[in-house]
């Protein structure tokens, strides 16, 4: 019997799971936090919030006119939100660098900072308060108390930012108000568990590592594994360390997927043939968790490993017909065919769709574009040289 049955067309490809949304999750915590403020107010406690919500505000937007209120109070909901992200990401590195993590790079809204490119302007944007800090891990040892540490800093430098502020002997005004609310119900819907349009929260994390220390440490680990492939560190010199610990657990999500396709890739550049045959099963049996591009690209990779690797040129050219012909990801198909050439004998046609698919990939974005261009050109050379 086949020990793997996915890659080798005996079994299908599992269907795709729907996707969960966590909306409801981040609704509620901040219902209650608008319920609280509400009734802190009604009760009168503090004070201060009472008189500035019925007296001065009233009074403020009477002298300063409709419109140029609303102009000023959009403007200062824009510098409380921006605010409360820059806390939030720098919390997390701040706490990351403390438990031994590697800054690598910071995102907040369209603007990038990254330690090797430098300051970048990203045009793929959807969210303008979207805050990304990256920090991995340089070591296995320790890796769970080191990563709850650095999580539990975003969320917490929000809750103790909103206290400061709150106790500060001032008068405080509309954005101090805006900025204590935010930082406050931002920082506490954080710690609690959720998936949504919005992202993942830190608590979702948080729970992992708490509840589950082998998960924990893939997750941790992939961390550094896609920070080292962003970098452009090829495949075979990926870490081993950091790839045991992905490759350890094995459920229903995608970060079995993801983790597998790292050890498939290390293990495929480096010939060890059978290795990679088995992750790359263990992607397959889980692809149903993960997003349809993903699925296409595990179509690809199977495709090329059949091809390249064991000579079945019947079982690749049946992974390239699932591919569906109007992919976004243009060169998935024109590199499933090229090993599928190159594996007849035909490497005049496999280079010409090799040149197919760096044309493709010339229109993504760096680090992305220049890293699968070095594999593409490493191919290349194979070809031409033997």
């Amino acid at each position: 019997m086949s020990q793997t049955p996915i890659l080798d067309r005996l079994a299908p490809l599992p269907a795709q799971a729907p996707s969960r949304r966590g909306m409801t999750v981040v609704i509620v915590v901040w219902s209650f936090v608008l319920a609280t403020l509400a009734a802190a107010v009604a009760l009168g406690h503090p004070p201060m919030l009472r008189e500035w919500l019925l007296v001065t505000m009233p009074k403020w937007v009477e002298s300063q006119g409709a419109g140029t209120a609303i102009g000023l109070l959009a403007i200062s909901t824009f510098v409380s939100s921006l605010g409360v992200v820059v806390v939030h990401e720098g919390g997390h590195i701040l706490a990351g660098i403390t438990a031994g993590f590697r800054f690598k790079s910071i995102r907040l809204g369209p603007l990038k900072f990254d330690r090797v490119g430098g300051l970048s302007f990203l045009r793929d944007l959807v969210n303008p308060f979207a805050g990304v800090a990256t920090v991995v891990p340089t070591t296995t040892e320790r890796l769970v108390p080191r990563g709850i540490a650095m999580l539990a800093g975003g969320p917490g430098a929000n809750i103790l930012s909103g206290c400061l502020v709150l106790l500060l002997p001032f008068s405080h005004g509309f954005l101090s108000w805006l900025f204590i609310v935010q930082s406050i119900g931002n920082g506490l819907s954080d710690l609690l568990p959720y998936r949504s349009k919005l992202g993942v929260s830190d608590g979702t994390f948080l729970w992992a590592l708490v509840r589950d220390r082998s998960r924990a440490e893939r997750w941790l680990a992939l961390m550094r594994l896609s920070s080292d492939s962003m970098e452009g560190v090829l495949p075979e010199l990926l870490p081993v360390d950091f790839i045991n610990k992905a490759v350890a657990p094995r459920d229903d999500s995608i970060d079995t997927v993801v983790s597998h396709v790292f050890a498939f890739s290390s293990a495929f550049h480096q010939h060890q043939n059978c290795e990679a045959g088995r992750f790359l099963e263990t992607c397959l049996l889980h692809a149903g968790h993960a997003p349809a591009s993903m699925r296409e690209a595990l179509m690809s990779e199977a495709a090329v490993f059949q091809a390249r690797r064991r000579k079945r040129t019947d079982l690749a050219e049946q992974w390239l017909a699932d591919i569906p012909p109007t992919t976004g990801l243009r060169w998935l198909r024109p590199r499933a065919e090229a090993a599928i050439l190159e594996a007849k004998g035909d490497v005049r046609g496999a280079l010409a769709k090799l040149e197919e698919c760096e044309q493709a990939v010339h229109v993504l974005p760096n680090p992305q574009r220049s890293y699968l261009m070095r594999l593409l050109g490493r191919w290349k050379f194979e070809l031409t040289n033997g």
